[in-house]
């Protein structure tokens, strides 16, 4: 599968599971809000009283329809202008942060959506996944006489193992694996010797000693100006 089309069906889930979280969190609001007028009205038409008392409270909250609220719930005195003149009246509210309103809202879809996202991911990328598809398309490479293969990270030639120490493996398998064949000093430096001040005389033999074992293969080490190396074939 391409890789557009897997980051594209995982940004899509991601979306939908964004957008549906959002649109319920909304929702829960919009209900909390709705629920604590309607019982606002009734306790209004049964107490007719503009004072609070703990028996207009209890009223309030026995009103009210969403359970989480009758806790948080609370009445208080405002005062309004309307026409010009002040008024005192009395107003519902609810002690809900964001985060309260998030955990009473139904987000079980969102949930889902974003699950079958992580798992998507995983299924297109986990790393057994990735090697089946490398391994399938490309087994190995081959260069002049000598064949890198992928299964056990070895050189061959004509099916013969070719010996090399694990410094001249690493440098071998990098330049097989690099763009062109090609890699920078700096690269080679950083990979190979990490904590090393100035690793180029390092290298230098380096290079110089796996110049004859690829060269019998048809390969030479080529330097760009001391700044990098390449591999290149020799002509049959």
């Amino acid at each position: 599968m391409k890789p557009y089309v897997v980051v594209l069906v995982f940004m899509a889930l991601v979306l939908s599971s964004a957008v549906t979280g959002i649109g319920s969190y909304h929702r829960t609001a919009h209900a909390i809000d709705q629920d604590l007028h309607q019982a606002l009205s009734k306790t209004l038409m049964e107490k007719r009283s503009d004072r609070i008392t703990a028996d207009t409270i209890r009223t309030y909250r026995q009103y009210l329809t969403i359970e989480e609220l009758r806790e948080r719930a609370y009445l208080a005195m405002k005062v309004t202008r309307r026409d010009g003149q002040s008024r005192l009246e009395m107003v519902g509210s609810a002690d809900c942060s964001m985060a309260t309103i998030y955990q009473m809202s139904d987000q079980r879809l969102s949930y889902v959506l974003m699950l079958a996202a992580i798992l998507w991911m995983v299924f297109c990328y986990r790393p057994s996944s990735i090697e089946e598809d490398f391994m399938t398309s490309s087994s190995s490479i081959v260069l002049g006489g000598l064949t890198y293969s992928y299964s056990d990270q070895s050189f061959y030639h004509e099916g013969s193992h070719i010996h090399l120490t694990p410094m001249q493996q690493q440098l071998m398998t990098m330049f097989f694996e690099a763009k062109d064949h090609r890699l920078s000093k700096q690269d080679i430096c950083e990979v190979l010797w990490p904590k090393k001040e100035d690793p180029s005389e390092t290298l230098y033999t380096l290079i110089r000693r796996v110049k004859p074992i690829i060269e019998k293969e048809g390969i030479r080490i080529e330097s760009d100006r001391g700044r990098a190396y390449y591999l290149t074939v020799n002509p049959s």
